[in-house]
């Protein structure tokens, strides 16, 4: 293990780019300070990436410190959905039907599969993807810079699955 510090908070995206220069292996996990990932849920993962050549990016089954199922997946964000969710015109009901689109119910069952974008809380991708696409965007400082990484996987060619049939991983 490398620490690697920024001296003061960077943000998520830049945070974690910072030490995609000393990363070796295959793949690279990032996992949020919160999260604690369930015995064998990161090697479950990995085994399914081996599986799968066409998935780029993946997330295991997420759960909260109750055990409580926690969101690992959702659908691109739509303006509709962005009116809904953060400003005051999604009271009257504005983009509702794009916004539960997009975000799933809390505690909504996730299978195994395609998913359009998966959490940045424990989220695998292959590491030469990951140097392909340069890593997290540093322009997105906090929020939607998972979902910002997962369309540039697809964009060029990469599956972004949730892997729902194994361990979990959860926050502390």
């Amino acid at each position: 293990v490398v620490l690697v510090g920024a001296g003061e908070n960077v943000g998520y995206a830049r945070g974690n780019d910072l030490a995609l220069p000393l990363v070796e292996g295959r793949a690279i996990v990032f996992l949020n300070s919160d999260a604690e990932p369930g015995a064998g849920a990161l090697a479950h993962v990995l085994r399914y990436l081996d599986a799968h050549a066409k998935v780029g990016v993946a997330c295991p089954r997420l759960v909260f410190p109750d055990g409580a199922p926690q969101r690992a997946a959702w659908g691109f964000p739509t303006a509709m959905a962005l009116l809904h969710q953060f400003t005051p015109v999604g009271w009257s009901g504005v983009g509702r039907r794009d916004a539960r689109r997009s975000r799933p119910e809390r505690g909504a069952d996730e299978r195994t599969g395609a998913v359009e974008a998966v959490s940045g809380a424990c989220l695998v991708i292959r590491r030469e993807l990951c140097a392909r696409l340069r890593g997290f965007d540093p322009g997105y400082p906090f929020y939607f810079e998972d979902v910002d990484l997962c369309a540039r996987a697809w964009a060029v060619g990469a599956e972004v699955h949730v892997v729902a049939d194994g361990p979990r991983a959860g926050a502390e």
